[in-house]
This record gives structure tokens, sequence and C-alpha cells, in this order.
């Protein structure tokens, strides 16, 4: 039976509220990343890093309008392992038994199905937001866009992101420790989501800022590392004919950074859940 939340509750999670520092989380994020280098980094390799990879050379070079619908299996089959490589590393970092690599794998396979329902759930959530905002643009907007009309509808899309865009950031910094509630506390996927929705209770803003720090800081040297050593790649295999080895290199990098901010957002998320569930 679910337990009733009492003011005993609303004050433990005020006190939560306060101990939860993004600066403790990243300098406790970065030590757990230097200690536990050699055992996550495969993990992030296999999970992270290669199906990053082989989605980038699936994916065609048209627009995205173009994309054919077969792509959509291999992404799901990119998020899948993703998803895996996710649960694998909260268990190596979270589970007080210190499971070897073979073993939190052996969990993360056990509870990918409950993690899958709650990625469904999440996406509804999205979704929901999404068609809220673009009901609300399309109020606005008088139902001006028709049909054919690509440069109004294209408007109103944008429009309707930007007004559901606020809710959905705000829903996902209450979901983001989930994961970590549904792997070490067994819950369904129902009620893993309503433990971290209590969980982040006035955590939302600290929550988000670390997710957009991390995204942003990728983001930020994918942009000046591609652009500088990439140009430098794309230079070198003009002069010896081999014209692709700049893209190559870019793909790579692109990867290796996002395997990197896959790790330290999930670490950080797992030590953003141990805070908040601390009585």
């Amino acid at each position: 039976m679910p337990d009733i939340p009492t003011t005993a509750d609303a004050k433990d999670d005020r006190r939560m509220t306060q101990r939860l520092r993004p600066s403790a989380l990243w300098d406790r994020t970065a030590a757990c990343l230097r200690e536990n280098l050699t055992v996550l980094l495969p993990v992030g390799g296999v999970f992270f890093f290669l199906p990053s990879v082989i989605m980038a050379r699936l994916m065609p070079a048209g627009p995205v309008g173009s994309l054919d619908l077969g792509i959509l299996l291999p992404i799901g089959v990119m998020l899948l392992f993703q998803t895996i490589g996710q649960l694998t590393v909260l268990l190596m970092v979270l589970d007080p038994h210190k499971p070897t690599v073979r073993e939190a794998l052996n969990g993360a396979m056990r509870a990918l199905a409950p993690a899958i329902g709650v990625q469904f759930a999440i996406l509804s959530v999205v979704c929901a937001f999404l068609i809220v905002g673009q009901l609300i643009a399309m109020l606005f907007a008088g139902g001006a866009a028709q049909a054919g009309d690509t440069a109004a509808m294209t408007r109103l899309a944008v429009i309707g992101m930007v007004i559901a865009g606020p809710a959905i950031l705000y829903a996902l910094a209450r979901l983001a420790v989930v994961f970590p509630a549904l792997l070490l506390e067994r819950l369904t996927p129902l009620e893993a989501l309503r433990r971290a929705f209590r969980l982040t209770s006035g955590s939302a803003v600290p929550i988000l800022a670390l997710i957009l720090v991390a995204t942003f800081l990728y983001l930020f040297l994918q942009l000046a590392l591609g652009t500088a050593v990439g140009g430098v790649f794309m230079l070198l295999g003009r002069l010896i004919g081999v014209e692709s080895l700049g893209l190559l290199f870019t793909l790579v990098l692109t990867a290796a950074l996002g395997t990197v901010a896959n790790l330290v957002i999930t670490v950080a998320l797992g030590f953003a859940y141990r805070e908040l569930a601390r009585t």
C-alpha cells in the first residue's frame, strides 16, 4: 500500500532540496568517473559509442523530411542499447554490493522491460504537452495555417514547441531520477514515476541546471573541436586523397563526446537520486 504523504514528508523534501547542490554533484561525479574509469569506459564504448557511430553511418545524407521509416528500427535499437548502458552504469555506481560488470549487466537486463515502460510513459507526457502547445498556438493564430501552407504550418509548429518547452523541461527534471528509483527500490514503472516526482519536489531547477550545463558543454566542445581539429583532418584527407577522413573523424569525435556526456549525466543523476533519497 503506498505511503500517504505527511507534514514530516514535506519537511524531509525541503531538507533534501537543501542538500542537492549541483557543485557537490559535479565533484562526486568527477571523483566517481576517475575511480571507475577502467570499468565504465568499456560499458560506455559498447552501449553508447558504438551504437552512435553505427547510427550515424546508417543515417541518410538527405534532409530530415526525406528520412525513410525504415530508419526507425535502427534508432530504436540504438535507444535500447543506450538504456541498457544507463541501467548498467547506475547499478555499478549506486549498488552498495559493488556488482561486477557482468552482474550489473544482468541486473540491467532484468530491469529493461520496466525501464522501457517508464520511457513510454515519459514519451506520452512529452507528446501530450506538445499537442497542448500546438493547440494553443493554433488558437492564438486563429487557424491561419491551411493545408499546403508549409511556412505557416512550420511557424505554428515552432510556436507550439516554444509554448510546450518549459512544461516539458520541468517534467523531465522532475522525472530525471526515475531509473535509479526503478533499479534500487525495485519498483513498478508507475511507482518509480511517482517516487521520482516526489523525490524531486523543489529540486527541478538544480537538476535541470545540471543537465543543461552538461548538454551545452557537450555541444560547445563538439562545435569547437569539430571545427578546429576536424578541419585539419579534412585538409589532411584532401592532401592524401582520402576526402572522407575529416567526416570520419568528426563522426568518431561526436560519438566519443556523446559517450562522455552520457556517462557524466547518468552518474550525476544517480548521485542526485542518492542525495534526494536520504531521510
